[in-house]
């Protein structure tokens, strides 16, 4: 078996962030909003939010504690830690501002005994990815993924209904889903097309 170097989105991917987004947006915006109602990944874009409104609602994310909330979602520990115990370099790489949800995130992953290789803070992850050779990498994110599939990096969009309008990218609806994958992958004897698994294309 080829042990891989992965790369996994924290939000979106491994933390079920949108319910906790929702309640925020509840909260502080419309008490009518709802999940479906988010239709695009760039919420500020979504509302209309100047560059200063955005990152005044999302700095509130510390105080709110939303990072110390979240919940995993399905199936993502139990998948990690087999990926992990089978030998595979695993990147948590996430977007997060490491000054003001630094602590927050270290203390979750260790709440979740979630083991992993390095956890890396960047806005720009196609860069990190490349730097590292990762042979995959998950995000929710279709710019992300977009840009390393141009890049020809091997990269999957993890469903989200944030990212349910963007067509055209290899679509991954659940952490079974990434395992089958990796395993198929991981156990052939040279790098597969990426036209050669049967993943969801929308």
């Amino acid at each position: 078996m080829k042990k891989l170097c992965i790369g996994l989105d924290l939000d979106g991917v491994i933390c079920d962030y949108y319910p906790e987004l929702v309640s925020n947006l509840q909260k502080e915006i419309d008490p009518k909003i709802t999940l479906t109602d988010l239709t695009q990944y760039n919420i500020a874009s979504l509302f209309g939010w100047s560059a200063e409104k955005s990152e005044e609602f999302f700095d509130k994310d510390q105080e709110r504690e939303t990072f110390l909330k979240v919940k995993p979602i399905q199936g993502a520990v139990e998948a990690i830690k087999e990926l992990y115990s089978q030998g595979h370099e695993i990147y948590l790489v996430t977007s997060r501002n490491p000054y003001m949800h630094g602590m927050h995130t270290a203390d979750w992953l260790v709440e979740q005994q979630l083991p992993y290789t390095a956890l890396i803070f960047c806005k720009d992850k196609v860069p990190a990815a490349k730097n590292l050779e990762m042979d995959l990498f998950v995000d929710d994110d279709p710019g992300q993924i977009s840009r390393m599939k141009e890049e020809g990096i091997r990269a999957m969009l993890y469903d989200q209904p944030v990212n349910r309008s963007y067509r055209g990218l290899k679509r991954v609806n659940s952490w079974a889903e990434i395992i089958k994958f990796v395993t198929r992958y991981a156990n052939e004897n040279f790098a597969p097309s990426p036209t050669r698994f049967a993943l969801h294309v929308r």
